[in-house]
């Protein structure tokens, strides 16, 4: 990478030194990892889509960082951004959205359609009719 090139992604003044320690940081402890810390979500999370996302949004963190000296065990670090993230998205996947019953189509409902508790009344009715002509009591 040119130097004109590194200058425009990470900015010139105050900072720009810190920011490129940074992601010189993650170049060489964090990207290492990437293609094991994709497999290991595979194995935990169901949808590619929801791999990339969560490694997505780890970079997105680390790019976040000011400082990276805190962090004694880069690959632990990442691996706990990534499982955080993962139970985050599994808990947002179990939210069940909950529709209003004047918002249902009219596919689901049939209004010439009999309910089912008035299909068994009339069946009651009708097997009390039969026992009343049964009887002799009903013409």
């Amino acid at each position: 990478m040119t130097e004109t090139l590194r200058e425009s992604l990470l900015g010139k003044g105050r900072g720009a030194t810190e920011r490129a320690a940074v992601a010189d940081w993650v170049g060489r402890e964090i990207l290492p990892h990437e293609g094991e810390l994709r497999a290991w979500l595979q194995r935990r999370v169901v949808a590619r889509a929801d791999v990339e996302d969560i490694v997505q949004e780890c970079y997105c963190q680390l790019a976040q960082l000011t400082d990276v000296a805190h962090i004694v065990l880069p690959r632990a670090y990442l691996f706990t951004i990534a499982r955080h993230l993962a139970e985050r998205q599994r808990k947002r996947a179990r939210v069940v959205r909950i529709e209003p019953l004047n918002e249902w189509d009219d596919d689901r409902c049939d209004p010439e359609e009999p309910s089912p508790e008035r299909i068994a009344v009339a069946r009651q009715e009708l097997g009390r009719v039969d026992l009343l002509r049964k009887s002799g009591e009903f013409p």
